[in-house]
């Protein structure tokens, strides 16, 4: 009899636990569907991010990118020679890296990707006088 009661018991906790795994399982499926119906325009965008430094490796900070497309978007890196474009659609853009308070800079033709890590670094070679250099990273 006690081994009876405890079959019971254990065929009821499997049939609880798989039917509370199916209705996670369930949920999960909504929200997902959810999210690709009504989820804003910006999410389906791209970032467009990377690090300056000079030379010798040292991140530059105030460094001017501007971002020419359809729109323009500006950005200057961080402290840690780190910037970050967001909301960017996919398609060609002229990104042109500069020093603060200079007009003058290097340009490159990029291509953003959906799904593709749109990372683009920038070198500076200050110490040798021949500027900037881009050095494409992510794909």
């Amino acid at each position: 009899m006690k081994q009876i009661i405890i079959t019971i018991t254990l065929a009821t906790i499997l049939i609880v636990s798989f039917l509370s795994y199916l209705n996670h399982q369930q949920e999960v499926k909504k929200a997902k569907e959810f999210e690709m119906k009504y989820r804003p325009k910006s999410a389906l965008s791209e970032v467009v991010k990377g690090i300056i430094k000079d030379d010798n490796g040292v991140p530059l900070k105030n460094v001017r990118l501007i971002l020419k497309g359809s729109d323009i978007h500006i950005t200057n890196t961080d402290e840690d020679g780190m910037y970050f474009i967001p909301n960017i659609e996919e398609g060609d853009y002229e990104i042109t890296c500069m020093m603060e308070g200079s007009n003058d800079g290097i340009s490159k033709k990029v291509h953003i990707r959906n799904g593709m890590n749109n990372k683009h670094n920038f070198i500076y070679y200050g110490s040798t006088n021949s500027g900037f250099a881009h050095t494409k990273l992510g794909f």
